[in-house]
C-alpha cells in the first residue's frame, strides 16, 4: 500500500506503461469525518488494515491543519481533495455519529449521482445525525450502504480494483 497525504502531489507514483502515464496501483479515496480531531484517526486504522494490499490510498487529513488557516491554504486543502476525489478509482466516505460532517456529505452528494462508472462507497452507522438523508440518497442513486467501516472498506477496495482494470485496460500490452 503507498499513501498520499494532503498536500502531497498526487501523481508521485504515477509510472509510465505503453507510453501512458498511469497510477500504478487501484486508487482509493478515504473521505469521511475529520472536524478538527473532533472524529477518530480512523484514516489511519484503514491504512494499517490494508498495508498488505497493493493499493493507492489518498488520504485528506493533514497532520497539521488550524480551521482559521488563511484563505490560500484553505483553497489548496479543496483544490488537492476535489482533484484527488476525480483521480480515484474508489471513494469511501465514513459519516462517524458525533460529528457534523459538512464537507463530507458535500463530496457524497457530488459522486452520488451516476456517471460514467460507480465509484462511490458509505459508511454510516446507526446514530449519525443525517443517516436518513443518506440511506434516501444512497438508496436512490444506488450508492452501496454499510454501517461498519470493516465492511464498507471491504466493499471500496473491490470497486477501486474493478474500476482500475477497466480505465487502465487500454494501457496493458496487447502481447506479453
Amino acid at each position: 500500500m503507498k499513501l498520499i497525504t494532503a498536500p502531497e502531489d498526487i501523481h508521485k507514483f504515477r509510472v509510465t506503461r505503453n507510453g501512458w502515464d498511469v497510477q500504478p496501483n487501484p486508487s482509493l479515496f478515504l473521505g469521511g469525518s475529520i472536524e478538527q480531531g473532533k472524529a477518530e484517526l480512523w484514516q489511519d486504522k484503514v491504512a494499517e488494515s490494508l498495508a498488505d494490499k497493493p493499493l493507492l490510498l489518498f488520504n485528506p487529513r493533514r497532520a497539521e491543519w488550524n480551521e482559521f488557516s488563511d484563505e490560500a491554504m484553505i483553497r489548496k486543502q479543496i483544490r488537492w481533495e476535489l482533484s484527488a476525489l476525480e483521480e480515484s478509482d474508489a471513494i469511501f466516505i465514513y459519516l462517524q455519529p458525533g460529528t457534523l460532517s459538512p464537507i463530507s456529505m458535500l463530496e457524497f452528494g457530488l459522486f452520488a449521482r451516476p456517471n460514467s462508472r460507480r465509484k462511490l462507497v458509505v459508511t454510516c452507522p446507526p446514530g449519525f445525525w443525517r443517516r436518513t438523508n443518506i440511506e434516501e440518497t444512497a438508496g436512490r442513486f444506488s450508492v452501496p450502504l454499510f454501517d461498519t467501516i470493516e465492511e464498507g472498506i471491504k466493499k471500496a477496495v473491490q470497486l477501486a480494483e474493478v474500476n482500475y482494470i477497466h480505465d487502465n485496460d487500454w494501457a496493458r500490452p496487447l502481447y506479453d
